[in-house]
């Protein structure tokens, strides 16, 4: 086959493109950073990235969940303390005034410091994390218990919400409020069923036999408020279970993401020292390409005539 000055110069341009071409995709490289920026660059890479990102979006979303639900669940466990040390100060003030040696007068004063430890307790249980109630259930934005005539009412629902910690994997992060007033047995009614008493309905009644002497009746919500105790000790068992529970996950996230960011890094972020390598070529094959070029288009028919 016969080669022309025109095959020549034609073979050239597309060398000199591709040379070019090869060169502006290195040089981009180096200033974003990243191996594939668009799609075109390497598609399977692409796919993979497009991959990688989602899972550590989604994974970050989870970590953000877990990290408030550790912070539910350590507000939860200080409040529970707090409320178990009230319940246990009202255990000793009730056994005091059990005794039979104390005057009237006393007692009223038992019954006062024990009506005040109630409305702490009401305070406690009514805590937030941020703007939200974290014993009120699915209800969040009402304090849970409010005192009203005397009588504690309870404004929230049984309702547990439920955190992601993997896909497919979630986890009760709130205790509600309906949990922590408990249900003691009192008694039955007419028809057979069980007359139950709640946390407050005890302390409620602990003040009113303090006040009035009824030492039969303080001892049997002695009873009821060890139950209560215990109601609460079990809760708070549970929260620290839920809280364990979270750190690992949130651990285990977080190593997860630790992973698909090295791999993500793999096959996107740039080899600075190995691509300024391949510029340096590249820059050397485009320049000898040009000069190669300018070789070739100097020949004119004067050349040939001589």
């Amino acid at each position: 086959m016969r080669i022309t000055n025109r095959m020549m110069m034609n073979s050239h341009q597309r060398n000199l493109s591709r040379n070019l071409n090869r060169l502006h995709r290195v040089e981009n490289q180096i200033v974003t950073g990243r191996l594939v920026n668009k799609p075109s660059d390497n598609p399977v890479n692409a796919t993979r990235i497009m991959g990688y990102q989602n899972q550590i979006a989604r994974n970050d979303q989870i970590k953000r969940n877990i990290e408030e639900s550790i912070l539910f669940s350590e507000m939860a466990d200080t409040t529970l303390k707090q409320v178990n040390d009230q319940m246990q100060r009202i255990k000793e003030l009730t056994m005091q005034a059990a005794n039979g040696t104390e005057s009237d007068v006393s007692r009223g004063i038992i019954a006062d410091e024990i009506e005040e430890l109630t409305k702490a307790i009401v305070q406690f249980m009514n805590v937030t994390n941020g703007e939200q109630f974290i014993f009120g259930g699915s209800v969040s934005n009402k304090a849970p218990f409010e005192l009203v005539d005397g009588q504690i009412v309870y404004h929230g629902n049984d309702e547990i919400t439920q955190v992601s910690l993997a896909p497919g994997i979630t986890i009760g992060r709130n205790i509600p409020g309906s949990q922590l007033l408990g249900a003691v047995v009192v008694g039955t009614d007419e028809s057979g069923n069980d007359i139950v008493a709640n946390l407050f309905d005890t302390l409620s009644g602990l003040s009113e036999a303090i006040r009035a002497g009824d030492d039969e009746q303080l001892q049997e919500l002695m009873s009821h408020l060890d139950q209560h105790i215990s109601n609460i000790s079990l809760i708070r068992t549970q929260v620290g279970i839920t809280h364990q529970r979270l750190e690992m996950s949130l651990t285990s996230t977080e190593n997860i993401n630790l992973n698909l960011t090295e791999s993500l890094s793999k096959i996107q972020d740039v080899d600075f020292a190995e691509k300024s390598i391949e510029l340096a070529i590249l820059e050397t094959t485009y320049l000898a390409t040009i000069q190669i070029a300018a070789q070739i288009s100097r020949p004119t028919l004067l050349n040939f005539l001589r």
